[in-house]
């Protein structure tokens, strides 16, 4: 047990002999800032554990806590470098960083000691900048700065001086300006450039130094000014321009646009007596759409609103004036007029359009026809006012809507004209149903439905019967199919065919059969014939025997007489006939 307490207390020892330490190591050929040496705040706690309470084990009065501390010595990184070149361009000079790392730069433009620009550019997704407004032929310092964090660090060059180019003559404009001004402007810095003694300078702000103006008199002419430069050597030029100065008061100018097609704008412009070829040149935006491409007068589309501006000629020549913008609406004022042919089963639609604005453009538009029921749409042949359109395949005697829809570059536009139009009458839909019925022996009564469009005028409405064998018609009122045929032949086939009528047109008939019956009476009064003349000839058989019966009796009697000598009996009444 001793042993093992011996060998326990070592381990504790070694543990609590344990140091760390760490050297700091800055190279010199780097010239780096040394960075005071900083313990690291890495601290490992160990805390021993007394044994526990066995057989084999006794318990460590205390517990040991043990600490050890870890110095470290960190070194600071050396700064980037950067490093630019500087190349000579068109109205000034351009920064190119090379090798450099991306970020904010200052870069700065020194005149005779003076810094005449100052420049902040974040060199992230390009390594160029431009410096221009420059004066031409002049020598510049330089000089651009990375600005690192909290440090401003100089980057290198191949040299801290450079020269613009020259200016030529192309590099001026001039334009003309109000209060007897004309202005010269240029991407360089002109503010050095001579005049000549004659013309005078027009006082202006010191910061604009890409325009120069002068002062002349001369209006709607050629003015011409020779140019020479303080800082390029030998160098001069003329510049000839034609002068509008003080032309207008653009905001006098009176402009008075037209409605309708062709659009026209006629400016109202002060006389002056040295221009004499003043003209005035619109073009228009439409102001719901104004990044559309400015269209002249001539092409502008109808229905629309648009926005419009002149730019004043002189000479042909355009000057830099525009007029105040102007409001242009080009509603047309179309006027359809329709002419229409109808059958029964087709519509021929003509127009012809009128418009007292766009008169003069009606040539440009075209047109969709059509008719609602079934969406029948027809071709239009287009003619330069108008057009016409056929419509086949339709229903007798039935309304259809039909309009004439006015197009404009593929584009429908108002003033649509629309119309009802009615088909003519036809053969009326299907056919009646016929009920034919015998009331008496020679009696025909029929009746019948029609459930189908008459295809016609409802007044015109009427039903007709014929019977056959006979071919008896027999029309009847608007509304009510009943017909009645009388004293027709007993015990004989009867057809009877019913059409309706419109007016116009009659329907395929309807059919239907009958028989007559025999004549009762006719048999009643034969057998009461028969037996009268059997009872007149049953008299008439009884007379004749009773007449011969008194006769040979007489015979018999006068026989008797002459036999008797005597006078029969009668003998009177005979002598006294």
């Amino acid at each position: 047990m001793a042993g093992l307490w011996g060998l326990k207390m070592l381990f504790w020892a070694g543990i609590i002999g344990l140091t760390y330490s760490q050297t700091t190591i800055i190279p010199d050929d780097n010239k780096a800032t040394m960075a005071p040496t900083a313990s690291t705040s890495n601290e490992t706690s160990l805390t021993s554990t007394p044994p526990s309470n066995s057989s084999d084990s006794q318990a460590s009065p205390t517990g040991t806590t043990v600490t050890a501390t870890t110095e470290a010595t960190e070194t600071t990184p050396e700064p980037p470098k950067c490093s630019y070149t500087v190349t000579p361009i068109e109205f000034g000079l351009q920064i190119n960083v090379m090798n450099s790392p991306p970020g904010d730069y200052s870069i700065s433009i020194i005149e005779g000691g003076r810094r005449v620009i100052e420049e902040r550019v974040n060199f992230t997704h390009s390594t160029q900048h431009n410096i221009q407004r420059l004066k031409p032929c002049t020598e510049y310092e330089h000089q651009v700065l990375y600005n690192y964090g909290n440090k401003i660090i100089k980057c290198t060059s191949t040299g801290n001086k450079a020269e613009t180019k020259e200016m030529s003559e192309t590099d001026i404009t001039g334009q003309s300006s109000i209060n007897g001004h004309i202005c010269y402007q240029s991407q360089w810095n002109i503010s050095s450039l001579k005049l000549p003694p004659n013309i005078t300078p027009v006082n202006k702000s010191s910061s604009d130094s890409n325009t120069l103006c002068v002062q002349t008199n001369d209006i709607c002419s050629d003015y011409k000014i020779t140019f020479t430069s303080e800082t390029c050597v030998n160098t001069s030029f003329d510049i000839t321009k034609n002068i509008i100065v003080d032309l207008y008061n653009l905001t006098e100018i009176q402009q008075n646009p037209s409605t309708g097609l062709p659009a026209v704008i006629q400016p109202t412009l002060p006389t002056i007596k040295e221009c004499k070829n003043i003209t005035v040149h619109y073009t228009c935006s439409e102001k719901d759409n104004p990044g559309q491409t400015n269209k002249p007068l001539s092409e502008l589309d109808p229905f629309r609103n648009y926005r419009c501006t002149g730019l004043i000629f002189n000479n042909n020549i355009p000057t830099v004036y525009t007029t105040p913008p102007v409001h242009l609406n080009t509603d047309c004022d179309l006027t359809i007029n329709l002419e229409n042919k109808n059958t029964n089963t087709s519509i021929k639609l003509s127009w012809k359009t009128t418009s007292q604005k766009c008169n003069g453009v009606l040539h440009k538009f075209s047109y969709d026809c059509s008719c609602d029921k079934k969406g029948i749409t027809g071709i239009p042949k287009l003619q330069s006012d108008g057009g016409t359109c056929d419509f086949t395949g339709l229903e007798a005697f039935t309304d259809y809507t039909c309009r004439v829809q006015p197009k404009y570059n593929g584009k429908t536009v108002s003033n649509k004209k629309e119309v009802i139009l009615k088909t003519a009458p036809g053969v009326p839909d299907g056919s009646p149903t016929v009920t034919v019925t015998v009331p008496e022996n020679n009696v025909i009564k029929v009746e019948c439905k029609h459930e189908g469009n008459i295809r016609g005028p409802d007044k015109y409405k009427r039903f007709i019967a014929r019977l056959h064998p006979g071919g008896e018609n027999k029309p009847q009122n608007e509304t009510v199919c009943k017909f009645e045929f009388k004293d027709l032949s007993y015990s004989t086939a009867y057809r009877v065919e019913v059409t309706v009528f419109n007016g116009y047109f009659e329907s395929q008939p309807g059919r239907g059969t009958a028989d007559t019956r025999y004549n009762d009476k006719a048999v009643i009064g034969f057998l009461i014939f028969l037996i009268s003349a059997a009872l007149l000839l049953a008299a008439c058989v009884c007379y004749r025997k009773l007449r011969k019966r008194r006769s040979d009796e007489d015979e018999n009697v006068a026989s008797e007489a002459i036999y008797m000598n005597t006078r029969p009996p009668g003998w009177r009444q005979k002598e006294a006939q």
